[in-house]
């Protein structure tokens, strides 16, 4: 089927692709030649074709970036909710999140009830989320802290995760964090601590992902990416009851790992700091920049010296030209001010 993409050009769709190249490879394998499509090959050209396909497609998608009004509602909700609950969780996972800028795997499962778990080619498997022990502690004296039910968490001075896997396969990478003192309601290290408190009031081991929460039965729960998602566009609907439907669909999980690239590039930080911090090899963060009011305010306080110089020849330019004017020019400027 035909569909208009974001450049105005009419293409057949990704989707519409891969299951033309399904079915050319069946037919290949009934001919008795070999299949041409291997979709679990990312260097399969036909892979290729239809992965940037999907990138074109979603250009005009991209997903918007949660903001200080949506984790402020997310915080609130917390508030008065159990602490044990979805509520406090995605407090804490959002206030995490807009330091490591998670993505989905990092903290989410498939189903609420099963871990996911990647395999090598070796057959090895390792677990795709963060545990709770992928996260390590130190105080003010750098002695490395336990975090157990009753730790006074404001002891907690700097700390560090570790990523066991990573879509960019730099798996085992480390990225350090120091405590927000002032602000510990929104501290990364804080939340992430709160998390394993919360799995050490469960009995849950540290060595399963730390995202787990009690719902309403009781029962322990890991954190999914549907659950994330639709907790999300909760607040973003508190915050922004007239969004339509298509802009609330922008919304989801990943909007975290956005806003953390959003809030590093209105802080004016370099290429280099907002890869190496949220990790990323390549150019890709660039498609998470966003044109937000921050970047707009900070365009105009860019342009300050250019105005102000404007402002400067415009106002001498009409000082000199009233300072050209004779004493008559004056005087008659004024000779009909009274009349008709």
């Amino acid at each position: 089927m035909l569909g208009v993409n974001c450049l105005n050009k009419c293409t057949l769709r990704s989707e519409t692709c891969k299951n033309y190249a399904k079915d050319i490879g069946i037919l290949f394998e009934l001919r008795n030649f070999p299949n041409p499509v291997d979709f679990s090959d990312e260097n399969n050209w036909t892979t290729i074709i239809v992965h940037n396909l999907e990138r074109e497609e979603n250009i005009a998608k991209r997903r918007k970036p949660l903001n200080s009004k949506i984790f402020a509602a997310i915080i609130e909700r917390a508030a008065k909710a159990h602490e044990d609950g979805i509520d406090a969780l995605m407090a804490n996972v959002c206030a995490v999140g807009k330091t490591l800028g998670f993505r989905r795997s990092e903290i989410c499962q498939t189903r609420a009830d099963k871990v996911d778990y990647h395999t090598y080619p070796s057959g090895r498997t390792v677990m795709k989320a963060l545990n709770g022990k992928s996260t390590r502690f130190w105080d003010a004296s750098e002695k490395e802290m336990v975090i157990k039910s009753n730790t006074n968490l404001d002891r907690i001075d700097s700390g560090k995760t570790r990523f066991d896997h990573q879509k960019n396969r730099q798996n085992a990478e480390q990225i350090g964090m120091v405590a927000d003192k002032k602000f510990r309601k929104t501290c990364s290290l804080t939340n992430m601590a709160l998390m394993i408190q919360r799995k050490r009031r469960f009995g849950h081991s540290l060595d399963l992902p730390v995202a787990v929460y009690k719902n309403k039965k009781g029962q322990i729960k890991y954190l999914t990416g549907a659950v994330f998602t639709n907790m999300i566009r909760r607040a973003v609907k508190e915050v922004y009851p007239d969004i339509s439907r298509e802009e609330l669909l922008l919304y989801s999980c990943h909007s975290v790992r956005v806003w953390a690239c959003v809030e590093l590039y209105e802080a004016g930080k370099l290429p280099d700091f907002i890869k190496k911090r949220l990790r990323w090899l390549g150019e890709s963060y660039r498609v998470y920049q966003r044109d937000t009011v921050k970047t707009n305010e900070q365009h105009n306080e860019a342009l300050q010296e250019s105005s102000q110089a404007v402002m400067d020849l415009v106002d001498l330019a009409i000082s000199e030209e009233l300072d050209s004017l004779s004493e008559d020019d004056t005087k008659n400027s004024g000779e009909y001010d009274d009349e008709d």
